[in-house]
């Protein structure tokens, strides 16, 4: 009871339906194991380390380990419940309901008494053991609100009201408050070390945060701002939460500092491996493939990597007790297969370290903030334009925007190496030229840009550029959005040389069709009914925005020309001529040699 704080405050440091018929079946086995189909091919995967299963169950769409084995969630409008076990594996019982659960459902909720489900539609609470055999049904207390939750002994029911969060001894029937409260949305949402803390989610306004508290006593241990993601195993906590542009992941024991494993650039999800101390990346995907990728928590080594199709991206992945990954995944008839994955077979940890102590704003990597700035000053030295990261980055601000710095140096340094890259595709002389125009040209890597309340700008923005007096200012937010971001307000600058030194941009306006009209205006711009101009065969303009003025249409298209995977656009008419008028502009106003040639006009016909 004691430790529970110690181990919240050390991980919060981070910054309705009816049962139906149900039976129980013994059964075999599932369809036999076969080879592993064409459409999965593995980094280092071997064959005895990939098992895969056909699973004779219509429309499964989530998996969770239990203390007996592997537990399928299935169906459609109706979930049936089919409990697997073994290397084979077999089916050990099934449980019926005439309602949609989902395997993500914060009330779903397995222990080794059993597992525990909310029904909304009935209002009660239904408890299986870990036979799937029912132990017990509790209606919902008169006041409830949401969802309530089960603790891990089985005794005690928590749940919300209207004012306050309440704990229900089902052994003496006393409904004791826990916590006077009173927002428009509350919901709890977890219970961690052994039911000594409970997580409630709230709403205020638009303002998302998550109080985690003392069952004991209801005290607040430490407030969450934003959401996030809470597990727990076996005295270790295990946290995931959006963190800049990155999502961090969290772990740690009260005798051990917290530790993160930053998901790379490119991730889309992270499953936490409890059951194995693992955690299993899921790369964003590609075209073709999907990997996954599983790194061990406690040495923070990555052990190795799978490579599926796209096509078979897994639905659901979970651990389990026998040291294994479960993926629940699609195949081509229809019917979901899953794959047993022992990936301990195939484990090839490599040199680097891919966890470190977890950084916070307040307390963040000193040291490693320094090597950023030093290597944003080679890069600076390189093209002759100033990087900032850090509070420097932030320093300098228009009025209408605010600018947060990034204290994530990985995610800094991914920053930088992409910015060296981009830098790369220009010409030095071009970027020379561009600079002469102003006392200076600082491009600042940030966390977030945000429009302020004054000026009724978006919340977040992905890029803008602004002047200070006669030194110019490019602002990123670091991320996904960066690269093309940099491309876009790249122009604008370059847009101030482009003007005085060529006549080819001069008669931009006669690209366009007939009776268009530019909006001159970002705020009428977001009013505008733009279909008839991007009708696929007439297209006219990369997107909506590319409408509101001349210099942003002109700023879409570079853009565009910069970033892979865009010829089909400029195979349209328009776009390939507007293409064409800028690519003759810049080489005009920067006087480029006519032997060389550009990223910029990779798609020019």
């Amino acid at each position: 009871m004691k430790k529970a704080p110690i181990l919240l405050l050390m991980c919060m440091l981070l910054c309705g339906c009816d049962a139906g018929d149900n039976g129980i079946t013994n059964v075999t086995s599932l369809s036999s194991p076969t080879e592993r189909p064409a459409d999965l091919r593995g980094l280092s995967a071997s064959r005895s380390a990939l098992t895969v299963f056909p699973l004779n169950l219509e429309n499964a769409y989530g998996i969770r380990s239990t203390e007996a084995g592997i537990l399928v969630f299935s169906g459609k409008e109706h979930t049936t419940l089919t409990l697997l076990a073994g290397e084979s594996p077999e089916i050990l019982a099934s449980y019926a309901l005439d309602c949609r659960i989902s395997h993500e459902d914060p009330s779903v909720r397995i222990t080794e008494q059993g597992i525990t489900f909310y029904l909304s539609h009935r209002r009660e609470t239904l408890w299986l053991d870990p036979q799937l055999q029912e132990v017990q049904r509790i209606s919902d207390p008169a006041t409830l609100t949401g969802a309530p939750l089960f603790s891990p002994l089985q005794n005690t029911l928590y749940y919300c009201a209207d004012s306050a969060i309440l704990a229900w001894d089902l052994g003496s029937n006393v409904h004791r408050t826990l916590k006077e409260l009173s927002y428009a949305h509350q919901e709890l949402t977890g219970l961690f070390f052994g039911g000594s803390v409970a997580q409630c989610r709230i709403l205020d306004g638009s303002r998302e945060a998550n109080l985690f508290l003392s069952t004991e006593n209801g005290k607040l241990l430490w407030e969450h701002q934003g959401p996030i993601a809470m597990e727990d195993y076996q005295g270790t906590y295990y946290a995931r939460f959006p963190n800049g542009s990155v999502e961090s992941l969290v772990f740690g024991t009260d005798s051990v500092s917290p530790q993160a494993l930053i998901c790379p650039e490119k991730s889309w999800e992270c499953t936490f491996l409890k059951e194995n101390g693992c955690a299993v990346i899921r790369s964003e995907p590609t075209e073709e493939t999907v990997e996954l990728t599983v790194y061990q928590l406690e040495t923070g080594t990555r052990i190795c990597s799978l490579v599926l199709s796209r096509q078979s991206s897994p639905i659901a992945i979970t651990g389990s007790k026998d040291g294994a990954v479960y993926l629940l995944c699609p195949a081509a008839d229809g019917q979901s297969t899953l794959y047993r994955w022992d990936y301990s077979q195939d484990a090839k940890p490599d040199s680097r370290l891919y966890t470190q102590l977890h950084y916070t704003r307040q307390q963040p990597d000193q040291a490693g903030l320094e090597d950023c700035r030093a290597y944003a000053r080679t890069i600076s030295d390189r093209y002759g334009i100033q990087i900032l990261v850090g509070k420097e980055a932030a320093a300098t601000k228009p009025w209408d925007y605010d600018l947060e710095p990034e204290h994530l140096v990985p995610v800094l340094m991914n920053g930088l190496n992409q910015l060296d890259r981009y830098l790369s595709c220009f010409p030095l002389s071009l970027l020379e030229d561009t600079v002469s125009h102003f006392s200076s040209l600082t491009v600042c890597l940030l966390r977030q840009v945000r429009g302020s309340p004054e000026s009724g700008y978006p919340e977040s923005v992905p890029g803008i550029q602004f002047l200070d007096g006669t030194d110019a200012y490019i602002a990123l937010t670091l991320g996904s959005t960066m690269e093309a971001s940099f491309y876009h307000e790249l122009f604008h600058v370059m847009d101030t040389h482009l003007l005085g030194n060529t006549g080819e941009l001069d008669r931009w306006d006669e690209l366009n069709p007939a009776g268009f009209a530019y909006d001159y205006s970002y705020s009428a711009n977001r009013e505008r009914n733009s279909g008839v101009y991007l009708q696929h065969n007439s297209r006219a303009f990369v997107d909506t925005y590319s409408m509101s003025y001349p210099k942003e249409d002109k700023a879409r298209i570079l853009e565009y020309a910069m970033l892979p995977g865009n010829a089909q656009l400029f195979q349209i008419p328009t776009l390939q001529r507007k293409l064409k008028t800028l690519c003759r502009g810049i080489r005009d106003a920067y006087n480029l040699p006519k032997e060389e040639t550009y990223l910029w006009e990779q798609y020019l016909e």
